[in-house]
């Protein structure tokens, strides 16, 4: 199996969008266990962590995300991001033009873009964002009219299936508090709603940014990332957490997505589809059962 380190700061453009949640440290607590449930969990002592730089980490081959390491002039897709605690999801489309467009030119392509038939890159109504949503689980059709002087009318029509919206169905946050689960580094199964259709894998990423529930937080941080098949489950083996302390506060992302690359006048488009959902969750190394009274 592959394993490649990153030390430097390069990513693609999944994790990009991906890294925008933050946790919201909980107040210190100076004692040395803390009784959760029927176990307890020990506290580590001071400056547990025996990595001392950021680190990415990719486990294995990922397919066909690898495409998002490679650079394109332009993009365009739809997103489904259901980053949060209530079950909400953020539903958008969105153009990244060429950096040599200028803003008509921006105004002229973006106008001309279609998806599914539909003009979407302006401000999504309700009405449009149910539009977008009920096109994930399906095949989409993205259509760009050029700007070819020769023709000055050339469409261009490209398809690909869109996986269905993501969900995590486990780890979950806590029932009642909504706190985030304590999770044990040994035999953690995540779950989600498999999607058959979808060829492509599911990328797992755990991340820890340096935030601590116990003890001072970390300048540093850890990424694993691993692409497993899209079958609704897996137990992620125990290097997906390696350099992450114990009693460290942590995300857990899970992505799938299709991409297909095209050009048109001379400019390298990607036309993306992507869908997400993240849980946080604290990793816990060091545990001692109890009985329950």
């Amino acid at each position: 199996m592959k394993n490649t380190i990153i030390t430097c700061g390069k990513s693609f453009f999944l994790l990009s969008l991906l890294f925008l949640a933050s946790c919201v440290k909980q107040e210190e607590i100076s004692s040395q266990t803390d009784t959760l449930s029927d176990f307890l969990v020990s506290i580590p002592g001071k400056d547990s962590c025996a990595i001392k730089q950021s680190i990415i980490r990719i486990h294995g081959d990922l397919g066909k995300y690898e495409q998002f390491f490679e650079k394109h002039d332009a993009q365009i897709g739809i997103l489904s991001d259901g980053s949060k605690k209530d079950g909400e999801e953020r539903i958008s489309a969105y153009y990244k033009p060429p950096k040599s467009e200028t803003k008509s030119s921006y105004s002229n392509l973006a106008s001309a873009i279609r998806v599914n038939g539909f003009n979407l890159f302006s401000s999504l109504t309700p009405k449009d964002e149910r539009l977008v949503k009920d096109m994930f689980g399906g095949n989409i059709s993205f259509s760009v009219s050029g700007e070819d002087s020769a023709t000055k009318a050339t469409q261009d029509h490209y398809s690909l299936y869109s996986p269905a919206i993501l969900r995590i169905a486990a780890p979950q946050y806590m029932p009642r508090t909504g706190n985030s689960p304590i999770c044990y580094y040994q035999d953690f199964v995540v779950r989600w709603n498999a999607d058959r259709n979808n060829e492509n894998g599911v990328l797992i990423i755990v991340r820890w940014m340096g935030s601590m529930l116990f003890g001072k937080d970390y300048s540093f941080q850890v990424c694993h990332t691993v692409r497993v098949p899209d079958n609704g489950q897996t137990v992620l083996d125990e290097s997906m957490f390696e350099g992450i302390p114990d009693t460290a506060y942590c995300h857990l992302f899970l992505v799938r997505g299709n991409l297909e690359d095209f050009e048109i006048d001379q400019i390298d488009y990607q036309l993306l589809t992507e869908t997400h959902d993240l849980i946080n969750f604290v990793l816990v190394r060091n545990i001692v059962k109890t009985s329950l009274l």
